[in-house]
């Protein structure tokens, strides 16, 4: 389901935006999310 896999990286993305202090670049982060999940 498109809707949960775009929930679930979003909230991915917020755990690795926290754990880098806002430092990563979140586009290119959900990017390599997106690439593992396949």
């Amino acid at each position: 389901d498109d809707k949960a896999r775009k929930k679930l990286s979003g909230f991915f993305t917020g755990k690795v935006m926290k754990a880098t202090k806002g430092q990563a670049d979140g586009r290119e982060v959900a990017r390599l999310l997106a690439e593992k999940a396949g």
